[in-house]
């Protein structure tokens, strides 16, 4: 039975500091955008559940683009999928459910789910910061290239299914809680998961953590990291940099 990260030595002092990528995270301000005071130049203008890539669902008749400020805020229990093509915007505010299942969903500026958030399948990425400040549940997919995906403090992302999740030149910060409930990471080129809350690796069965190509990924604990072992579970990790500076 291995525990997550055993056997992987904790860095020395001198080369943490030598680290510019984790201290470009801080200060980091997070999004507050109130629906009434978010400046949109396109919303969503269906008062039903839909598909990103219709035109008809938006105010202007046309799918947003990338110099488009979106917001998706209805009466009612909508969800939002995006399934097809690059679905590119500035920036986005949404309070109903969003789905990313196929496709490309990129920002380009700070944004936030406020509701529930899925991504099944397809990519989320931009340069921007994603934060994602309800339940979250990431099934499938990719996240990157570039940019941020944060889970802000008291909300939750499930990492969940058999599938392979990977996180592609991108930084995965967690200042709520990372319940890691089944399925492989892979990290590559220069990813990061920045873990300043819980993360919990709580799987039935057995998950690995490994590298796809480029810069090695890299683990930096700054919360607490909890390895919950069951009888029939192995995890096994290769090719990820662990930086424990909180809680195992």
């Amino acid at each position: 039975m291995r525990t997550a990260f055993a056997g992987l030595r904790r860095r020395a002092p001198s080369a943490l500091r030598r680290r510019a990528v984790f201290e470009s995270l801080e200060p980091r301000i997070l999004l507050s955008v109130d629906p009434l005071t978010f400046a949109p130049t396109v919303t969503w203008s269906s008062n039903a559940s839909g598909f990103w890539d219709v035109a008809s669902n938006w105010s202007t008749g046309v799918v947003p683009g990338i110099n488009d400020n979106v917001l998706i805020d209805k009466p009612g229990n909508l969800t939002i999928t995006v399934r097809s093509g690059t679905q590119s915007v500035n920036s986005l505010l949404i309070t109903e459910g969003l789905v990313v299942s196929g496709g490309t969903l990129a920002v380009a500026a700070e944004s936030e789910a406020k509701g529930t958030f899925v991504l099944s399948g397809g990519v989320l990425g931009g340069a921007g910061v994603f934060n994602l400040s309800g339940s979250s549940t990431w099934s499938d997919g990719t996240m990157g290239p570039g940019g941020q995906t944060l889970v802000t403090a008291g909300a939750t992302l499930n990492i969940t299914t058999g599938s392979t999740h990977d996180l592609n030149a991108r930084t995965l910060v967690n200042q709520g809680t990372v319940g890691w409930l089944g399925g492989h990471m892979r990290g590559g080129n220069g990813a990061v998961i920045l873990n300043e809350g819980l993360w919990l690796s709580d799987s039935p069965n057995p998950y690995s953590m490994h590298s796809f190509g480029g810069t090695a990924p890299t683990f930096d604990n700054r919360g607490t990291f909890r390895n919950i072992v069951a009888s029939n579970e192995t995890t096994t990790v290769s090719n990820w940099a662990f930086v424990n500076r909180g809680t195992v």
